[in-house]
């Protein structure tokens, strides 16, 4: 591996998080860097990968202090990332989604991404001990997420009028709908389909009573009954095939129910992060303070090679050809970023582009 290409990524981190110290932000490069390069997130691993930078005991001693290191202040950490990955992305409007991810019994996180081309990438998350509820978030789930909505909507600018999306386990909840309207945000979120709904004329019904398979229907009234009622538009999809419908509500009636697809981007980036990456369910990383700094390391090293991925796919057919064969990509988008990056590892270093770069070709929700 050429130490050059390191090195600049080692700048690159010195120059956006400007809250770090010197020794803090080498190594948060370093341990991105040596991700990308095991294609796993274990210590051992990452250090091995790292083995052209020096000794493999020492890099492990130095990767273990990073992430014990209390004095990394990761609210600044997030305020410089969020910053840093919205000035990379050419998209009119956020599409913001927030869900859990379980590592086994060990580990929840919350998290809250960045919609981006069949993927999703992090921006904030809470990590915690997972199946405790002595150990959950004290101040409960609507706040935790109502907390890190905030810090992302505090550190996009004002005009990229953010969508929130999140599924039913999480948005089938009148606290929860009016802790998103207390953020003036816009959202489409899923709710059970046994929830009431109330017409502007007082027939009140249950959402799946509203619609048959194979129809699309949109409503605007009251959902929920007596002091849990919430104001807005209902989108409800049955396609053919499937055994119930979406039942999406929305503030903003301008927002199709079709993009609400987009929310299983973060299911796929999920998995890259897994099994289909970075190994994150094989790090034997326990403790949520240590975890929310292995998560920023994820992050980082998963943004990059997304990039790459963006490269190969707005690049010309030289440069495709170096990653897959034929007329059709078969490989996701960090998939083909990963295999650009080996790729251009061996002799071409200088093609790897150092940083970030996000032009989605998705057409924007309203």
């Amino acid at each position: 591996m050429n130490r050059a290409l390191l090195y600049q990524w080692i700048e690159l981190i010195r120059t956006q998080f400007t809250n770090l110290n010197k020794w803090q932000a080498t190594g948060l490069a370093l341990f991105s860097f040596g991700v990308v390069v095991a294609e796993h997130c274990r210590i051992s691993k990452v250090a091995e990968g790292l083995a052209f930078v020096g000794r493999i005991p020492s890099l492990e001693r130095r990767l273990r202090r990073w992430l014990a290191n209390p004095r990394l202040d990761l609210d600044a950490c997030w305020a410089a990332w969020i910053a840093w990955v919205w000035s990379s992305m050419d998209t009119p409007r956020a599409v913001l989604q927030v869900d859990e991810t379980k590592i086994g019994d060990r580990l929840g996180i919350m998290m809250v991404s960045l919609a981006y081309e069949q993927r999703a990438i992090p921006l904030v998350w809470r990590c915690y001990r997972a199946s405790s509820a002595q150990d959950y978030p004290a101040q409960g789930q609507v706040l935790m997420i109502w907390g890190l909505l905030a810090r992302v909507l505090d550190a996009l600018p004002p005009d990229s009028r953010p969508v929130v999306q999140m599924d039913r386990g999480l948005g089938h909840s009148s606290a929860m709908i009016k802790a998103l309207q207390n953020l003036n945000v816009d959202f489409l979120v899923r709710v059970k389909h046994n929830a009431t709904f109330t017409s502007r004329r007082g027939h009140a019904c249950l959402l799946r009573d509203l619609i048959h398979q194979g129809e699309v229907v949109t409503c605007y009234g009251t959902l929920f009954r007596y002091s849990k009622r919430v104001t807005g538009s209902v989108h409800l999809i049955w396609e053919k095939g499937q055994k119930e419908p979406w039942c999406l509500f929305t503030t903003d009636a301008r927002i199709r129910g079709a993009t609400y697809a987009l929310r299983m981007w973060q299911e796929e980036s999920f998995r890259d992060l897994k099994s289909g990456g970075w190994q994150w369910h094989c790090t034997y990383v326990t403790t949520p303070d240590h975890a929310h700094r292995l998560v920023l390391v994820l992050a980082l090293a998963y943004a990059w090679m997304l990039t790459q991925g963006t490269l190969v796919l707005h690049g010309d057919a030289a440069i495709q050809r170096e990653v897959f064969d034929g007329l059709h990509n078969k490989y996701s988008l960090f998939r083909s970023g990963l295999r650009y990056f080996k790729r251009m590892s061996v002799g071409q270093v200088s093609r790897i582009f150092v940083g970030l770069i996000f032009v989605p070709p998705f057409k924007p929700l309203c």
